[in-house]
Formats: structure tokens, sequence, C-alpha cells
């Protein structure tokens, strides 16, 4: 009994012996499953990353540029004012040089300085008059309208009226013109319009306060920036709105009949803003001031082909010209031109750059974006 359980004692050995080796040669012949390996340096830019890194650029690009935006415009600004017994909000308008309250309730124009009410039975506008080509209140006699003495303080000190002295009748269009001289060479008129019949007292309380209201400024601009410089801050200020992705954008290519288009697709794309950005690469010279109609010398008449870039909500209008250099800003009743030159190539005209970039904004248009 002894030598049999001894020889079971070392079979069971043995057997757990081979059990211990066969584990072990398993373990020892298994590959291990692999864990993910970290990417090389080398390897850490495939596609996704580069998609990544490009609209983290974007983003940076678009952010930076409405900061600047930002920087020019100027705060809304609400003042309440006691109007037939009534408070009504008004809202505090920086001119190109003067400022003016606003019923916060009109409407703005297509055009800077228009204003028009709710019901559309009353307006007012601000323009700029140069009394060295025309006198404003003498052209105004020549075609007919009444002079009227007021009660205001100068320069508010007499209007005219166009309805020549007799009654328009009702439901016809009337205009009343204010003047506020600025200097010897030029004064702003104040167009008050009316609606026979139409426009309610109170529309025209609010056509009055406005025009009390009104008040010269030099250090008051449009754009609100440290250190103004005309035409040259209106075109820095339409770059960064080109650029800022809230912004809208109209434009109109002017060869045998255009329409005007309203740039959407362009701004929702990774690829747009190299097509913006290439317009900073060009140095504009100085900026010559000229009124509406006039060029300074060098300046393109007429081109084959114009595009016209509108920021509609900055009331900037920007010009280019095929085969010229030129460019022409219009901005608050005022009108500037340059030369911008490309500072990597002279010869490379800016007109090029926008059809370019207009060009692709149409492909955009009809694919989707990416």
């Amino acid at each position: 009994m002894k030598k049999h359980g001894a020889n079971r004692v070392r079979r069971l050995a043995a057997v757990s012996l081979a059990l211990v080796l066969l584990a072990a040669g398993c373990d020892c012949g298994r590959s291990k499953p692999e864990l993910p390996k970290e990417p090389a340096a080398e390897q850490s830019a495939p596609a996704e990353p580069d998609r990544t890194a490009d609209e983290e650029n974007r983003r940076a690009a678009l952010k930076e540029a409405g900061e600047r935006l930002d920087g020019y415009r100027w705060p809304r600004e609400s003042l309440q004012k006691n109007i037939l017994g009534q408070k009504t909000e008004f809202t505090l308008y920086h001119g190109n040089g003067w400022t003016i309250h606003v019923p916060a309730a009109w409407a703005e124009g297509d055009y800077s300085a228009q204003w028009e009410s709710p019901s559309h039975h009353a307006g007012f506008s601000v323009s700029r008059q140069l009394l060295g080509i025309d006198n404003t209140k003498l052209y105004r006699a020549r075609q007919g309208s009444w002079r009227h003495e007021t009660t205001y303080d100068p320069p508010f000190d007499y209007y005219y009226d166009n309805d020549g002295g007799y009654t328009p009748p009702e439901g016809s269009a009337d205009y009343i013109y204010f003047f506020a001289p600025d200097g010897e060479e030029r004064c702003y008129e104040m167009t008050l319009s009316t609606v026979v019949g139409e426009t309610t007292q109170e529309e025209r309380a609010l056509q009055e306060a406005m025009l009390l209201s009104f008040s010269l400024d030099d250090s008051s601009h449009v754009l609100r920036t440290g250190e103004y410089s005309p035409g040259r801050t209106e075109w820095e200020a339409a770059l960064a709105g080109l650029l800022a992705q809230t912004e809208p954008i109209w434009f109109h290519l002017d060869d045998n009949g255009g329409v005007w288009e309203e740039i959407t697709a362009g701004k929702r794309r990774p690829d747009y803003l190299p097509y913006v950005q290439a317009l900073e690469d060009y140095r504009p010279g100085a900026f010559f001031q000229a009124p509406l109609g006039e060029r300074p010398e060098g300046a393109p008449a007429q081109a084959e082909e114009t595009i016209t870039l509108c920021l509609p909500e900055m009331r900037i209008w920007l010009y280019f010209y095929s085969g010229s250099p030129w460019v022409h800003i219009s901005h608050a009743g005022e009108e500037y031109w340059a030369e911008l030159r490309h500072k990597y190539a002279p010869e490379q005209l800016i007109f090029d750059s926008v059809r370019n970039w207009l060009e692709a904004e149409q492909s955009w248009a009809v694919s989707p974006a990416r």
C-alpha cells in the first residue's frame, strides 16, 4: 500500500509539473496584444490634424478681425427725451464730423444719414454741401422753394419749403430744408420729408428733436478710433469687416449689367480667408479726398469692368477698376481715392485679386462647404 501510494504521489507530481511546463510553454509562444502606439513626431500631421490646425487658425483670424472691427464702431448710446409728454428712446448717431440724436424706432436707409419713421410718412436726412460749387440756399430758392423764418437759434434761423408757397394736395410728399454752415466752404443740409395729411404731430415733433440735436464735432466720426486718418481708417476698417464672419457683404461686377449679390457661402468655408487676406498685402499711398463725381489726377474716369464691394451695416463702399491700382472709398458722405500697390509685386493689381476672390465665391455658391 505504501509503494502504491508513493507511486501515485509521484505520478501526481509529474502530472502537475507537466501542466506547469505546458502552461509556461503556451505563455511563451503566445503573442501579446499590442497597445495603441503614440504617433511619432514626424507622423503626427496627417489630414485630420492638419484640418484641426487650419480651423484653429481660421477661428483665430476671424476673432482678431472681429476685435479690430469692434475698435472702429461707436458703442450704441441710448438716451430718453420727452416728446409730447411721453418718454421716447433716442440713439446717439456719430456722423463724419457731427452727431445727431435719432429715434430708436426709426430705420436707417441704405445710405448713411437717412432715416424713416415706421409709418413711412416721415423721414430725415443729413448731407454735406460744398458752397464753392453752388450755394445750396440759392439753389433751393431758384427751384421755387419758399423761405420761412423760425424761432430756432442760429444756424436754424430760416428754412426752405419746396411747396413754393402753396398747399400741396393730400397724400403728396413735402420737403423742408434746414442748413447748418460749417466754415466758409461747406454746410450741412437737413432734409425733413413729410406726407401731406398723413404725417402725425408726433412724427413732426421727432423730426424737430432730431434737427435741434445736430451738432458739429470735429473729433467724432462714424468710425471710432484713437487717431482718425481720412481714407486710410476707412480702408483698414473695411478689411476688418471683410474678414469678420458676422459682417454682411454685397458685391457687384459691372460688366454689361451685372446684379448685386450677397456674399454668404464663402464666409462658411475654410478657404475663404486667403482671398480676403490677400488684400492686406496691398499698401495704400496717400488718400485724396474728393467730392462725389470728382477724381484726383491719375484715377480712372471709367473702366471696362468695375467691382463694387459694400459693407451695408458699416455704410462703406469700395470700388475697384480693371487695369488700375486705384481704389475709391465712399463712406458717410465722404469720397476718398488712393493707389494700392502690392508689397511684394508692385505690378500686381488689386482688381485682379478681388476678381479671383469673387470668382471663387461664385463657385462656392453652387458647391457645398467642406
